[in-house]
């Protein structure tokens, strides 16, 4: 602290080109050689897509956009510089910078209403309220008579606030962030080599200021012990949650939180800006050499959306020919304008006006004495790197690739030859800055943002062991993108999935209430056959000529699904001829899945009803005499049977019928009688 207490001196000594009250600009912008070229691009980036957005959003915004043109902290990162697809160095870096600042950004905006109604425009502006805020704290009837009320602490911070504030006039937008390239002018601590880090002491004097004036602010809201309960309680719970000092402090809280957001945010900015002013986009995407002028009216393509601003996106975008080709010039200089200045590399003696020297003056700021210090002219601009095309200006030997300014023919020496396709540049740069500022807006919930949700491809699945449903189906992963941070995805798929089509939804629903849904379809399908159980083989008698009808129970059959039904041939009730037939049953079931099984009828003929007849007789146990008479007739018709006259066996089989007749009731029951009748007259039958 004993840094931060210092008081800034008299007025900075003004040094040649260097100093501080026009280096560390106000919100009247960092002129560009006269423009106000990050500034215009981000105004019109906001705008387009928020048109009323708030001169003081748009003013933070911008001022978080000029930062990393002050102190150079990241050079490649933040300025694309040093970059090259052929040599595999510098992009990546860059890109992945620009999304932690993107990311970064996002849980001081959330939810924080002094971020896109700001009520302050500057981190001077937050700090003079900030110690207004606590004076009027510590003097507050209220809370002197509360003793857990901050009022010894809230005056003791205004009072070393108070003494930033005249080093905050100087520098009212102080960067939070340090720098971390050591050839950084601001990098710290300081190195050995010429202006690496000279001014490092400086940013860590306002990087300390910073984090004073919000310390200040959340120890005020923050516990206090109450010795009347013996327990720690905060200002709200002191003072009331609607005590105009809680609120002015809760939004001098909000304030200090969307000033880091406006830093992160315009600092990815920045970045996504300079990837057009500095490297060769826009003339392979036009088709023109470096330092050739864009035709009028040409449409350089841009990503639509901030997903595909990378090094992926814009490999399919250019096409590997062209994105094989993309650069950045390497920076090896200190460019030095009246008022501005962009010092690419603190440790070298390259100058973009490099016939003339550099003075710092001394410097009396935050307690601290800069020494003067004067850097001799070098007399020209470096070539590139071996394996770079380009510079980032021109050079002896190759047209350098910046476009930050409008070309000027009216200069002398000649301007850049780049700068006439300064206007491409800028419209890339608008286009793709609105889709940081909008995808961003869709990340804390600002706008909808619509989610891509893909869901898993289509599946065919099989059926479990014996049931008619599929359990335990894998339904593969789904992809969602968009929306607020990852959208949390969902499905309805039940446990088990029945056979035939099944629609599984699956849902995307991210933090800020956005969804999307797409469909999958689970077809389960039957592979399993069906069990079927055949009769055993059966045996008739022939009852004509052509054999016998026979009707047979419908084998038994069962399937995993509902719905099978049996086919036997030949059907049952079909006239069987006389001897062996084989009947093939089959079970099919709704899937068209099949088992078979088979059994044979025999159906006998005259002859072996005979043979059968003569077994009967016997088997009656009648008188011998009785018992010749009939089988002698049995014998008789199977030997003309055998011999093939059907007239005789038939007579014989009459004389048979007769015989038993004249028995029955005598050597022979009715009953017997009438069987052997009914049996010799269809073997008869049988014979025609």
């Amino acid at each position: 602290m004993a840094v931060l207490l210092g008081l800034v001196g008299a007025s900075p000594v003004r040094a040649f080109l260097i100093d501080f009250p026009t280096t560390f600009v106000p919100f009247e912008n960092i002129p560009h050689i006269g423009q106000p070229i990050h500034e215009g691009i981000t105004r019109d980036a906001i705008t387009n897509v928020t048109p009323a957005a708030s001169p003081a959003l748009i003013a933070n915004l911008q001022r978080g956009v000029e930062n990393p043109d002050i102190i150079h902290q990241f050079d490649s990162e933040f300025h694309f510089d040093n970059s090259s697809i052929f040599l595999n160095v510098g992009f990546s870096n860059g890109f992945e910078t620009m999304n932690q600042m993107f990311a970064a950004a996002r849980p001081n905006a959330v939810g924080n209403p002094e971020f896109l109604s700001p009520h302050y425009t500057n981190f001077l502006e937050i700090s003079s309220d900030v110690v207004a805020a606590l004076t009027s704290l510590s003097t507050d009837p209220e809370c002197l008579l509360q003793p857990a009320c901050p009022t010894a602490q809230s005056a003791a911070d205004a009072i070393v606030i108070s003494a930033l504030i005249p080093a905050l006039e100087v520098n009212p937008n102080p960067d939070p962030h340090r720098a971390t390239n050591p050839r950084s002018l601001f990098y710290y601590p300081p190195g050995t080599a010429l202006l690496n880090g000279y001014l490092g002491p400086v940013q860590e004097g306002y990087l300390e200021a910073v984090g004073t004036v919000e310390d200040a602010v959340n120890s005020a809201l923050g516990n206090h012990f109450d010795p009347s309960c013996l327990c720690n309680r905060n200002l709200a719970a002191v003072l009331g949650s609607s005590n105009s000092h809680v609120l002015q402090l809760q939004r001098l809280q909000n304030a200090l939180r969307a000033y880091h957001a406006f830093q992160d945010l315009g600092h990815a900015m920045h970045a996504a800006q300079d990837f057009f002013a500095h490297s060769d986009y826009v003339e392979l995407m036009a088709g023109v050499a470096v330092g050739q002028p864009i035709p009028p009216g040409t449409v350089i393509p841009v990503p639509t959306d901030f997903s595909q601003f990378n090094l992926a996106g814009l490999q399919t975008l250019m096409g590997s020919a062209r994105f094989n080709q993309l650069e950045s010039g390497d920076v090896l200089t200190i460019w030095l304008g009246d008022g501005d200045y962009s010092l690419g590399d603190a440790g070298i003696l390259n100058l973009f006006n490099p016939d003339t020297a550099i003075e710092i003056g001394a410097i009396d700021l935050l307690g601290l004495h800069i020494p003067a210090v004067t850097i001799p002219a070098a007399g020209s601009n470096p070539n590139p790197f071996s394996g770079f095309n380009h510079g980032h200006y021109l050079s002896s030997t190759a047209v350098g690739l910046n476009k930050d300014c409008p070309f000027d023919p009216t200069l002398v020496p000649a301007d850049e030859p780049s700068h006439r396709n300064h206007l491409p540049a800028r419209q890339a740069a608008v286009q793709v800055s609105a889709l940081i500022w909008k995808a961003f807006l869709q990340s804390i919930g600002e706008i909808a943002a619509p989610i891509l949700l893909t869901c898993p491809p289509d599946k065919v699945v099989a059926t479990d062991p014996g049931k008619a449903y599929a359990t335990g189906v894998n339904l593969g992963v789904p992809s969602a993108s968009g929306g607020c941070q990852t959208p949390s995805v969902t499905n309805n798929a039940p446990a088990q999935f029945p056979k035939g089509t099944n629609l599984v939804q699956w849902t995307a629903i991210d933090s800020c209430g956005n969804s999307a849904t797409s469909n999958q379809r689970i077809v389960v399908v039957d592979l399993e056959p069906p069990q079927i159980v055949c009769s055993t083989n059966r045996v008739v008698a022939a009852t004509t000529g052509s054999g016998a009808s026979v009707i047979f129970p419908t084998p038994a059959a069962t399937d995993n699904c509902p719905g099978v039904k049996v086919i036997c041939l030949p059907p049952s009730g079909s006239t069987f001829p006389i001897g062996t037939t084989t009947v093939l049953c089959t079970a099919i079931d709704t899937s068209n899945n099949r088992a078979t099984c088979s059994f044979t009828i025999r159906v006998k003929g005259a002859a072996e009803q005979i043979q059968d007849l003569t077994v009967l007789v016997s088997s009656f146990h009648l008188e011998h005499g009785t018992e010749n008479s009939l089988t002698s007739s049995l014998k008789s018709a199977l030997d003309a049977l055998s011999a093939g006259n059907k007239a005789t066996a038939s007579g014989y089989l009459q004389t048979f019928i007769e015989h038993v007749n004249a028995q029955s009731g005598k050597k022979l029951t009715k009953v017997q009688a009438n069987l052997l009748i009914a049996a010799a007259t269809q073997i008869k039958t049988v014979i025609k």
